[in-house]
């Protein structure tokens, strides 16, 4: 049972698609609607055949009757031969059987009839219905005829019908399904291929309007419902961008005075050996700030990367093998160097500074990285492996928020690499790691139709 409920919740998200409830609700109504048309299909053709039999079995009664009568002229009681059918019998006024012969198996039932009231008996054959009728002959002899009509052919006509309702039924269900997935698909199709659009353009083209007009129908109107949208997402973006680049252009300045005042204090002689500790990481610290400005000038500058803007991933991770110190870099190793060029649509400064941190984190927390690189159709894939502690679930859920470290960082550089990633229509996620290793950080950055080359010009890019 346990199982059962684990599966139906695995598949449980899929029906919460608003055309997927749709056909759903359309089979659930379709689907009572025939058990509701079966049942009274059902309820009709019982009711009918009992109808039937009972007019059956009043109709031959009036002619023995009639038979009988016209025989009997006197006080006895005469049934002319041929006039009883199989299972007919007559009995006279004492209850003797005169004429006829009574079903084997239904004899007391015969004697015990109820006159005029047509009732149900069975045997072992089958059902029948039965009705017995009293009446006098012309010369006052009192009679009573009795008769049974077998249910089975009726019975078999509201199987065929029970058959024929479940096959119409299931036709029903069918048909009015497929119409539901195939009038939610025609019409929901718009509103999704809009949806994909907005998504794009807020990713990579805020100046995009969909423009459909005057909202006079339903997708006009979400067409504008979205403009409105579009337009909000772009100015709080443009402000967000604006007051990046404001506040990165009005830290240069400080972080520039406390960089040339830790490089001249480097450069004394007189510093004793914790003195000039601090000092390096005072430089450190200056060089990652910089580096963090950098990053938010340039996307702050480039806001959306346009499809024209391409570097290879190689010489991207080239560039960042050099920036780390050269008694770390033998400790960063690719599984399999990629031999074919992979163009993305970023700029270096972009790319290195998305990169960067990753593999920085995990130098800080490993023996040893291992950098993979990959494609899809559309992608770049950048893992990034380490064979640190890991990452346990209350770390994994916050790794990208800022200002959440278990280092002795600010914890800004694993959201600033995702936001940079996002902003260029890539992402940046905490994934499985693979056997033998225990953390992995996935990069997927666009791929550009052409990748630059040393010379300046563009050459298409290998997928």
């Amino acid at each position: 049972m346990k199982e059962l409920l684990r599966r139906w919740l695995a598949i449980a998200p899929d029906v919460r698609s608003f055309r997927r409830q749709v056909v759903l609700l359309a089979a659930v109504v379709s689907g009572l609607a025939a058990v509701a048309l079966v049942l009274v299909v059902q309820l009709i053709l019982g009711g009918l055949s009992a109808r039937t039999a009972d007019q059956v079995l009043s109709t031959r009664a009036d002619a023995v009757i009639n038979s009988v009568r016209t025989a009997s002229t006197v006080a006895t009681v005469k049934v002319p031969p041929g006039v009883l059918d199989v299972g007919v019998a007559v009995y006279d006024g004492a209850g003797r059987l005169i004429a006829g012969r009574p079903h084997e198996h239904l004899s007391d039932a015969y004697r015990e009839a109820e006159p005029g009231v047509p009732q149900q008996a069975g045997s072992g054959e089958g059902r029948y219905r039965m009705l017995a009728r009293d009446f006098r002959t012309p010369g006052g002899g009192k009679a009573r005829v009795v008769m049974i009509e077998r249910l089975a052919p009726y019975e078999q006509a509201e199987r065929y019908a029970l058959l024929l309702s479940l096959a119409a039924g299931v036709v029903l269900v069918g048909a009015s399904t497929a119409v539901a997935a195939w009038a939610s698909r025609l019409v929901l199709r718009p509103v999704t291929q809009m949806a994909r659009i907005a998504e794009d353009w807020s990713e990579h083209d805020l100046s995009q309007r969909f423009d459909l007009g005057a909202p006079t129908n339903e997708i006009a109107a979400l067409g504008a419902t979205l403009d409105g949208l579009l337009d909000k997402v772009a100015k709080a973006i443009r402000t967000e961008q604006q007051l990046t680049g404001e506040l990165a252009h009005e830290l240069r300045t400080p972080l520039a005075a406390a960089d040339g005042n830790a490089q001249l204090l480097a450069g004394r002689s007189d510093l004793s050996v914790e003195a000039r500790e601090d000092v390096d990481e005072i430089q450190a610290a200056c060089r990652r700030m910089a580096d963090t400005i950098s990053s938010l000038l340039e996307l702050a500058r480039t806001g959306m990367v346009g499809s024209d803007v391409s570097v290879d991933i190689r010489r991207v991770l080239d560039h960042l093998l050099e920036e780390l110190p050269a008694t770390v870099r033998p400790r960063v190793s690719f599984e399999q160097s990629p031999t074919d060029q992979r163009a993305i649509a970023v700029t270096a400064p972009l790319a290195l500074r998305t990169l960067f941190p990753l593999v920085d984190n995990a130098l800080r927390y490993g023996r040893f990285v291992r950098i993979q690189v990959d494609s899809t159709t559309t992608h770049c894939v950048v893992n990034v492996d380490d064979d640190g502690p890991g990452l346990d679930e209350a770390v994994r859920a916050h790794a990208f928020e800022p200002g959440k470290t278990t280092g002795g960082g600010a914890g800004l550089g694993l959201p600033l690499a995702r936001r940079i990633a996002r902003s260029v229509g890539g992402n940046v996620v905490a994934a499985a790691p693979p056997a033998g290793w225990s953390t992995r950080f996935t990069v997927t950055l666009p791929l550009a139709a052409t990748v630059g080359t040393e010379d300046g010009s563009q050459v298409p890019a290998k997928a």
